[in-house]
């Protein structure tokens, strides 16, 4: 206890005043620390050949900017994480798959971490993965309080069959919502080898357009986006396919 106050203690006072650091004999050791903390999580069973969400937390920023650098742990063979600015609704940029460092901002709706995972030819037992965050100070950041556990999620499924067509659009579903609701979609063709777009679409001043997409060859992924409580549209909610 006494460490962490002291710890704290010296944080504060070199964020007050940089220049204090320079008067300590372990300077050039505050450069080099590292803090890590590890959030656990489980999954089910899940077949071959399929698409799941191993997990979908949220995060907030204590009080200022901090330097993150997070990372995945599991044994699933092909396994993605996305981290999504819930202000903005902007994914944090990726190299290679990975999520780059990045300073997360406080901000009103915080930060939403998603891991989604793809089984090959064999299915997988249940098991646990591990989502590390990694920066420089004590307090990294804050879990948002749940009531359902981040892998417990109500899953719809909807298969259907498409002729090829000019405008080559697949199928449309319309969606009325009732209340702030958060969600993930993948669509897998048959054809592993064809090119697919996923979009959901809103309008603004009468115009249709996109507010967020995702593509890939045999499958496309939104692994994140909330959509809003409508409160003007009267119409119910249909699914309609063009």
């Amino acid at each position: 206890r006494s460490e962490t106050v002291a710890m704290t203690l010296f944080h504060t006072m070199f964020k007050m005043d940089p220049q204090l650091l320079n008067k300590f004999p372990f300077k050039d050791d505050e450069w080099s620390r590292a803090v890590f903390k590890d959030h656990e999580r489980h999954y089910k069973d899940q077949p071959a050949k399929s698409w799941f969400v191993l997990f979908r937390d949220t995060f907030f920023v204590r009080n200022h900017g901090i330097l993150i650098v997070p990372h995945v742990y599991t044994s699933v063979p092909v396994c993605s994480l996305h981290v999504f600015n819930n202000d903005t609704l902007e994914e944090i940029p990726r190299v290679f798959g990975r999520v780059m460092p990045h300073v997360y901002i406080k901000n009103t709706k915080g930060y939403t971490f998603v891991a989604e995972g793809r089984t090959l030819n064999d299915p997988i037992p249940a098991g646990t993965c591990r989502l590390r965050l990694i920066g420089t100070e004590d307090k990294l950041l804050r879990l948002k309080k749940r009531k359902t556990a981040a892998t417990k999620f109500s899953v719809e499924e909807i298969k259907e069959y498409y002729l090829p067509r000019k405008d080559y659009v697949f199928f449309r579903k319309r969606i009325k919502v009732k209340e702030d609701v958060q969600a993930s979609f993948e669509v897998t063709t048959s054809k592993p080898t064809a090119f697919v777009k996923l979009q959901i679409l809103d309008t603004f001043d009468g115009v249709e357009k996109a507010v967020i997409s995702g593509q890939g060859k045999g499958y496309a992924v939104i692994a994140s986006f909330t959509f809003l409580r409508d409160g003007e549209r009267d119409d119910d909610a249909d699914s309609d396919r063009d």
